[in-house]
């Protein structure tokens, strides 16, 4: 796994070069919206994904026309974010207030941290910090 936070400042820095230099509707400030959208997409910040993903869409769209590689791109973009992002509210209301009944029946086994993960981050992207540290800490001890 990266190191995100190092990440974010070197990605907003693009972002910044690109839009000063090249202005803001400029195909390769997209491709640095595009770079940063996807990080905060992977670290589950995903209302500002979202934003520098359609902007990012917009921008090729305008500028390089609807049939261009790179909108293209900027569609796949979008398209991952809002499947990924569809998968994570499922499983949130899937296991919110759920996940005690499912650690007694699940017990300290070594399949239960994988699990736990996944519970982890669907919960901590929705707020339930509290139920989240539960998942998590269930599988702490297996490796």
């Amino acid at each position: 796994m990266g190191n995100y936070a190092k990440a974010e400042p070197l990605y907003q820095r693009a972002l910044a070069i690109h839009e000063k230099a090249l202005g803001p509707d400029h195909p390769d400030t997209a491709k640095s919206l595009n770079n940063l959208g996807d990080l905060y997409s992977v670290t589950g910040n995903y209302a500002k994904a979202e934003l520098l993903l359609q902007r990012a869409l917009a921008i090729t769209e305008k500028s390089l026309g609807p049939e261009h590689p790179d909108t293209a791109k900027s569609l796949g973009n979008l398209g991952g974010f809002t499947r990924t992002w569809a998968i994570t509210r499922r499983l949130s209301r899937s296991f919110s207030g759920r996940w005690q009944p499912m650690r007694k029946r699940l017990g300290r086994s070594t399949r239960t941290r994988p699990r736990a993960s996944v519970i982890w981050g669907a919960l901590r992207i929705h707020g339930q910090i509290r139920e989240g540290r539960a998942a998590l800490s269930a599988g702490a001890g297996n490796q």
